[in-house]
């Protein structure tokens, strides 16, 4: 299996990053046979990544299989049983995150601002925000779908242009976000808008009213809470009339020595939050993602360790963070409004107040949240 050595552990130190990532097609030659302890590997397609402790240079190491790509674990979990089963016909999604250069593997999906790719040096086509749009409206090159299928998405690029005039990957002009979500419920009556987004504890009272007026207009943020390591949770998802995502695992997902089954192992000797076991889930316990931010604000959980996606190139990878649970909560939410009859008849704000009821009736507790909220994940209804 081809993979990609990136760091290195050695004896008496702690992880060290290779300045040139080596790529080996089998074989991977130890920079010191005596010295190193550990490797982490990342497969270049299908295969999840792992720290794998070293025994001797002539170990065999073995990659492990993700499972289906048409039907990601992370789908699964939140109730998905075959691929593009469930519809979100006639809702109207928003997406504000960092530009991509879009490809075929994305379905009913418009962006804004088409020319915002000539202002910029190069753009990617693939990075945060085509991962966060394919998990709403992802589509093959297989059976795979992504979960809020024949949804209406619209993305708005909030970039921020980084040292070589390229689209950041991790920063959003929060001016533009603004912008952004008022455009999506003024020309685009969105129903929902998703926010992969964080800005810490700063204090954006403009951002905070700007999800409360589209909350008026009967639009609902669905926002990443944010992976400050059990830190405040970020604005705007701490915001009253937002919907705060933090992020779980789930035990049984990936066996160690993967990323995610040392994170769960870590969490188990940790004595970190376990859920409950009175459902069945298809995927061991849920546990909560160490990285996710925290506070009485939060209002959702989903996946966000080990979440599986294929670029447009065809190879799957991984990905972790809550920006990737937060597009689960919203595609799920929008598969429930489609077949609401009473919520298509609602406008302003009780428009919102129904969606905002709709996510907590068709959520599921874990026995995660903190006392006094009300917190669970939702479900794709049969």
């Amino acid at each position: 299996m081809p993979c990609t050595v990136t760091e290195v552990r050695d004896e008496g130190t702690g992880f060290s990053p290779i300045t040139e990532p080596a790529n080996c097609a089998g074989t991977y030659t130890l920079r010191s046979a005596k010295q190193t302890q550990c490797l982490r590997i990342e497969p270049h397609d299908g295969h999840w990544g792992m720290f794998v402790d070293i025994g001797s240079p002539d170990d065999q190491i073995h990659c492990i299989s993700m499972g289906d790509p048409d039907l990601p674990w992370w789908q699964v979990a939140v109730g998905a049983r075959s691929p593009a089963v469930h519809s979100a016909r006639g809702i109207k999604i928003g997406i504000i995150d960092v530009l991509f250069r879009p490809g075929p593997n994305l379905v009913d999906f418009e962006l804004t601002e088409p020319g915002r790719l000539e202002e910029f040096s190069s753009t990617s086509a693939d990075g945060h925000g085509r991962q966060v749009s394919a998990i709403v409206a992802g589509r093959g090159p297989g059976k795979y779908r992504g979960l809020a299928r024949d949804a209406q998405v619209f993305f708005i690029d909030a970039s921020v242009a980084d040292d070589t005039g390229a689209a950041s990957e991790t920063v959003l002009d929060h001016a533009r976000v603004v912008d952004g979500i008022r455009n999506l419920w003024e020309n685009y009556d969105a129903d929902i808008i998703n926010l992969s987004c964080g800005f810490g504890t700063q204090d954006l009272p403009d951002l905070e009213e700007a999800i409360e007026l589209a909350a008026d207009n009967g639009t609902i943020c669905i926002c990443a809470a944010g992976n400050s390591v059990m830190l405040p949770i970020e604005a705007p998802a701490r915001y009253e009339a937002a919907v705060a995502v933090c992020g779980v695992g789930f035990t049984g997902v990936a066996d160690f020595p993967t990323f995610l089954g040392r994170l769960a192992r870590k969490a188990e000797r940790e004595k970190s939050p376990f859920g409950c076991e009175v459902k069945t889930w298809p995927h061991g316990v849920p546990f909560l993602h160490s990285g996710t931010a925290w506070g009485v604000e939060l209002n959702a959980f989903a996946p966000s360790l080990g979440i599986t996606l294929g670029s447009e190139n065809g190879r799957i990878r991984e990905y972790y963070g809550t920006s990737y649970a937060s597009p689960i909560v919203g595609s799920v939410l929008a598969c429930a409004l489609a077949g609401d009859q009473i919520y298509r008849k609602l406008a302003g704000r009780a428009r919102y107040l129904h969606a905002l009821r709709r996510l907590q009736e068709i959520s599921v507790g874990l026995d995660l949240a903190p006392g006094g909220s009300q917190a669970g994940m939702p479900l794709l209804q049969r």
